[in-house]
């Protein structure tokens, strides 16, 4: 490794420090956090796979998506909840099953859906 290329991995260390406020675990892969793509939409949600520095001296975050229910199609519901039902009966956990109407209203609000989808993002996005 030249020392360019081991200067730019400190200056991009540095810069996840400054802008992330957490390198808890030096891996870049466990961290995950919020993008603000437009200030009228909810901030995305994202896991930070790798930073990069762009030529003009910029870093961006390449990035795992999560997706809320409501991002998703309505073909892709039906086949999670179908699967979260049969999971439900395979394990038998009556306090899963128990939950009150409202409990399980909400808890479809807060799920997320991990892709395989990655975007490379500004890291002055993070939020």
């Amino acid at each position: 490794m030249g020392p360019g290329l081991c200067q730019s991995a400190v200056v991009i260390a540095e810069a996840a420090k400054y802008l992330f406020g957490f390198v808890t675990s030096g891996r870049v892969g466990q961290n995950y956090v919020y993008f603000e793509n437009s200030s009228s939409n909810p901030y995305l949600i994202r896991r930070i796979e790798e930073l990069n520095k762009t030529a003009n001296g910029n870093v961006e975050a390449k990035v795992v998506c999560f997706y809320r229910r409501r991002d998703i199609s309505s073909t892709l519901i039906v086949l999670a909840d179908k699967h979260a039902r049969e999971m439900e009966e395979e394990m038998e956990n009556p306090e899963m099953v128990d939950l009150p109407e409202k409990q399980k209203h909400q808890l479809r609000h807060r799920e997320l859906f991990l892709s395989r989808q990655l975007e490379s993002l500004p890291a002055t996005h993070i939020r």
